[in-house]
């Protein structure tokens, strides 16, 4: 028997015991839910029931200032919670707190709807519920916002489906909205059946196969579970040889194998026959093979991505260090080298300081924009950085060109400078480039600092 429990801030309803509906509404089973406010009996249908978000840290809707009834839907189906005191939050509606909750207390027991209504007054034009853990993470069904006023319109009501994916329709014609408003969490999606029976794995559900298995829903599959013909799977997928098969261990098999040629027939072959015949196995043995040389060729792949990041993690420390002597050679040459007053740009300065001075910026300039090819050419082929200058982004993507590129105009404009060293206006334009080089070493320290950590 299912009982659904309604209560108001404040005041304890009666409850009301609600027998699962024998009427089958479409693939839809209805249960039952006393909506005190209407003196009516409202049905909570099995994508309601089936979906949830959990983890979140708050959830938030726009709404019209005034007076509404907020009715918040939970129910502990997870089959690892087997008593109270096993998963407890708090969480506060508007101000309004609830402290040390416990579904299962609330509710009685495990896959039984419970119904907090809570009447608020809404003064800044949003609806804030926050949850905070006190045993194991908070979950929530459903949430429900009534504007309490003369006359309200069915389109004014907000239903939220908590986990659900799309908008659907219940069984008595409300509207429910798919998943939204939360921050933080997870939402889950059409993979419990809630009943008597407990959690069980759809059999409809792509990437479960194996784990209809799972007799004792533990979520870990045990070799003895399944079929003596297809116990030789449940060592290859046992990754951690831990004697049990994870629903994720098993979850990666079963999309690897939807995605095989004839995968979806093999899928309904090994859900419908208990004893597979011969070519089913034949295909079911070398679809693992398959899967396990592509696990292989990805673990590879990691171990070579592993490598390169730290190779990049050390080439840019080098960098890093690099980088920072100079810029703190060149942020001293440029205090002690103050640039030079607005003057004729033709105007000559042939001193041994000034000359001297231009070299020297000109020096600093080819080093700073070294290391900055360097850094960029590394950053890129190692962690896939991407230029944000798109005229260097473009060059980038073309391999040499940038570093063709880049030297070519490098040398042409320290040449230039060079050539022309006795003039103020040379003076004046390496100064300042020599400035621009400084600034920009010092944000490339502070990008790759904020990227290494």
């Amino acid at each position: 028997m299912l009982i659904a429990t309604t209560t108001i801030r404040g005041q304890d309803l009666p409850s009301t015991d609600a027998e699962q509906a024998d009427t089958q509404v479409g693939s839809q089973t209805a249960v039952s839910v006393v909506d005190n406010e209407s003196d009516s009996t409202a049905k909570l249908d099995d994508f309601l029931i089936n979906s949830e978000h959990w983890g979140m840290r708050s959830f938030a809707q726009d709404v019209a200032d005034g007076h509404y009834l907020v009715n918040l839907y939970f129910a502990e189906t997870f089959p690892r919670i087997s008593g109270p005191g096993q998963r407890v939050f708090s969480f506060r509606v508007n101000g309004i707190e609830f402290n040390d909750f416990d579904i299962w207390q609330a509710a009685g027991g495990s896959n039984r709807v419970y119904v907090e209504s809570v009447p608020v007054e809404i003064n800044s034009g949003i609806l804030w519920v926050t949850f905070s853990t006190v045993v194991d993470f908070p979950t929530i069904k459903a949430i429900e916002i009534i504007p309490q006023k003369e006359a309200t319109s069915p389109k004014e009501i907000i239903r939220i489906n908590a986990g659900g994916a799309a908008t659907e329709i219940d069984s008595t014609g409300r509207k429910w909205l798919a998943d939204q408003g939360f921050m933080g969490g997870r939402p889950i999606s059409g993979n419990r059946f809630f009943g008597n029976s407990g959690f069980r794995w759809a059999p409809t559900q792509s990437t479960l196969i194996f784990m209809n298995h799972d007799e004792d829903v533990n979520l870990r599959l045990d070799e003895a579970e399944l079929p003596a013909s297809l116990r030789f799977v449940h060592p290859r997928l046992d990754e951690d040889q831990n004697g049990v098969a994870t629903v994720v261990e098993v979850a990666r098999f079963d999309a690897f194998i939807l995605g095989q040629p004839q995968g979806s027939e093999l899928k309904e072959e090994l859900m419908e026959d208990t004893a597979p015949s011969e070519p089913t196995i034949a295909r079911l043995r070398k679809t693992l093979d398959a899967y396990e040389a592509e696990a292989d060729r990805l673990d590879a792949e990691v171990v070579v991505q592993l490598s390169t990041a730290k190779q990049a993690e050390w080439s840019s420390y080098l960098f890093t260090v690099i980088a920072m002597m100079l810029a703190a050679l060149s942020f001293g040459h440029l205090l002690t080298a103050n640039p030079p007053r607005r003057q004729r740009w033709t105007q000559i300065d042939a001193s041994p300081i000034a000359t001297r001075t231009v070299i020297e910026s000109l020096v600093l300039i080819g080093l700073l924009s070294c290391i900055d090819l360097l850094w960029t050419t590394t950053m890129s082929t190692e962690v896939h950085f991407q230029e944000m200058n798109p005229v260097g982004n473009h060059f980038l993507l073309e391999g040499a060109s940038l570093t063709a590129f880049k030297v070519v105009s490098l040398a042409s404009a320290l040449a230039l400078l060079f050539f022309l060293r006795k003039f103020k206006g040379a003076q004046l334009a390496s100064w300042w480039t020599c400035m621009v080089c400084t600034l920009v070493t010092f944000r490339w320290i502070v990008l790759d600092s904020a990227m290494l950590s």
